[in-house]
């Protein structure tokens, strides 16, 4: 068969653009007792059956903990010391001191977070991913290609939701969300170097208010609008993908 060369280059060329550009990428930050992961589980099924992505042509996946794995994998530390070292991140001088009395602070503070940044966005150029928590949001700022989103809701309905999930009383959980609420902050803020800006989302979700159904098809629409995944399923070519 007679192969058309003009096409064929011009296909190839489009090809090497897509792949230098970053993402497309779905950052999911959500405040403490909102849940994540059914939502976005779901939300990669839905996408991969429309079949190869608009941008990047392997299916997407979903990234959290794995952020944290990877960089305690390639510095040779424990992942929940990785993550305590984070949010206790303060200067370089006190990790100085500290790198003086233990092996396990001869990995400075600063390899840490640039370790974890670098992966996060390694992750953000190969593209097609959902990154769900983990800072990814922040640390992905000035890149293109990026739809934040953030799931919310009233912190004494959050708080209910922590006290039937944990058998706790109200008052304990009340404590407890505004708690790790405060913490995530101070991770994301410790990682970046940067104060939190509630106003840096493209879309805010009040999971109270809002079905998982209806949060999917808001953010599926959004997806589609921006070109991040193709409008309808491709003729022939719909996948059904294993999620990762």
């Amino acid at each position: 068969m007679k192969i058309d060369l003009r096409k064929y280059l011009e296909e190839r060329d489009q090809m090497h653009r897509s792949l230098l550009r970053d993402g497309p990428v779905l950052t999911v930050s959500r405040a403490y007792g909102c849940e994540a992961n059914r939502l976005v589980m779901l939300l990669i099924h839905r996408i991969n059956e429309l079949g190869p992505g608009a941008l990047k042509k392997h299916p997407w996946k979903y990234i959290s903990k794995e952020v944290i794995d990877e960089c305690a994998f390639e510095l040779g530390l424990n992942p929940h010391d990785v993550d305590q070292r984070i949010l206790a991140h303060s200067t370089d001088g006190i990790n100085g001191l500290l790198a003086g009395f233990a092996h396990h602070y001869e990995v400075s503070d600063r390899e840490i977070l640039s370790k974890v940044k670098e992966v996060i966005i390694n992750y953000a150029k190969r593209g097609n991913v959902i990154l769900v928590g983990r800072g990814g949001s922040m640390v992905t700022e000035g890149m293109d290609n990026v739809l934040r989103i953030r799931l919310e809701a009233p912190l004494k309905w959050r708080a209910r939701v922590i006290a039937g999930k944990l058998g706790i009383g109200d008052e304990a959980a009340y404590d407890l969300v505004q708690h790790m609420d405060e913490n995530r902050v101070r991770w994301m803020e410790h990682l970046t170097g940067r104060t939190y800006n509630e106003h840096m989302f493209d879309l805010v979700i009040n999971v109270e208010k809002m079905s998982d159904k209806e949060t999917l098809d808001v953010i599926l629409q959004v997806m589609k609008h921006r070109g991040m995944i193709p409008s309808q399923p491709l003729e022939g070519k719909s996948q059904k993908f294993k999620v990762s």
